[in-house]
Formats: C-alpha cells, structure tokens, sequence
C-alpha cells in the first residue's frame, strides 16, 4: 500500500516534468527564477515572487511589484503592475492592463487592449469593446455592449458620448429597425433577405443588387 501511495504522489509531482512546466516557481526579478520543476516560463500552479515574467499562467500568481504574462492566464493574478496578454479569470493591481479579458479586471487603473467580457472595475476603466459592466470613477469605452456605471462614462457608441452616472449602447436607428421587418419591395420575401429601405441597409446582412432586378 505504502509503495502505490509513493508512486502516486511521485506521478502528481513529476507530471509538470515531463509537460515542460512547473508546479511551483518562486521569483526574484523578470525571469530569473527558480522553478520546481526547473521551468519557469509555463507555470501551472503557484507563482510567488518580487517580480515575474512568464509565457503561460494556469494557477494563482503573486507577485509584489509586477507580474507580467506574455501569452495566457488563467486563474487569478495579482501584482501592483500587472501585464498579461489573454486573461480568463481575476487579473487585479494598480495598474492592470491585458489584451483580451474574460471574468474580471480590477485596479487603480485598468485597461483592456480588445475585448473586456464580464466586469472592469476601477478608478479609470478603457476597453475597446466592453461585453459587461464598467464599474469606477471614469469609464471609457470604444464599443460598448454592456453598461458603464460611475461619474464620467465616455464611449463611442453610447447613448450619449459622454455621460455621467450611467451610460448604455445606443439603439438601432429606426430606419435600421424597419429595413429588418417584413416589406415588399418589388416582391414578397422573408425578413431575413436583404431589404433597402432609404438607401439603408440592415446591419450584418449580405447586400444583394440582383434580388430588385424583377
């Protein structure tokens, strides 16, 4: 019984080895590191340190003054500057920026290069594309599909582009909206086939020119 137990635990601790990853990395500055397994740059596990760069994170990473993961993390991440590429998770800090987020950003400031789904929260909040909430002191957004909630809220594409309290996507236009409900334009057809309504044509649909020939 002894001997399977060994061989089970020697299999869950050794596992990282042969993935090329490590179980525990401890840091002290960007990459120089120490990781058990000796690899520091894939971490699925436990991140701890002054300061760390990694390629991939699958676990909790902490670091004191930053952590920077180039490619993906996943998890939760925290750092007083803390830098990643994709996060699927919790990435918070004083100044938390990534490229694309799903779950939840938190910060002094934070920033999202693409897309921010689910909730930025923060002193100032920037996004491209907001699917979500924007909760803090100024909110901006490029493209918001979501709300924004706080003092100043600023996005392209909101009701207004500039708004204080609360600001939410703006609606279709009415010619919009009509150009997608049933009309007869030389013929019956469904809503779903392109339509021209005051030269305006409904968003996302294939434009058609042969279908007002007859």
């Amino acid at each position: 019984m002894k001997k399977i137990v060994m061989l089970l635990c020697l299999a869950v601790f050794s596992a990282p080895a042969f993935a090329g990853v490590s179980a525990l990395k401890l840091s002290l500055w960007d990459r120089a590191a120490i990781g058990i397994p000796n690899h520091i740059d894939n971490v699925r596990g436990l991140d701890l340190g002054l300061a760390s760069t990694a390629d991939t994170m699958y676990g909790v990473q902490f670091d004191i003054l930053y952590a920077n993961t180039k490619e993906k993390m996943v998890g939760l991440s925290h750092a007083l500057i803390d830098l990643a590429g994709e996060v699927r998770g919790v990435q918070g800090g004083l100044y938390a920026k990534a490229n694309d987020v799903k779950g939840v950003q938190w910060g002094g400031i934070s920033v999202t290069h693409g897309e921010m789904a689910g909730l930025q929260w923060g002193i100032y909040n920037q996004a491209d594309t907001v699917k979500g909430v924007q909760l803090g002191l100024i909110n901006y957004a490029k493209n918001i599909k979501g709300i924004q909630v706080g003092l100043v809220n600023i996005a392209d594409n909101g009701v207004f582009p500039c708004r204080l309290w609360q600001n939410r996507r703006r609606r279709q236009p009415a010619a919009e909206q009509l150009c997608c409900r049933k009309q007869y334009c030389g013929r019956k057809f469904h809503s779903r086939k392109p339509c021209i309504i005051r030269n305006q044509f409904c968003p996302g649909i294939i434009r058609n020119p042969g279908f007002f020939r007859k």
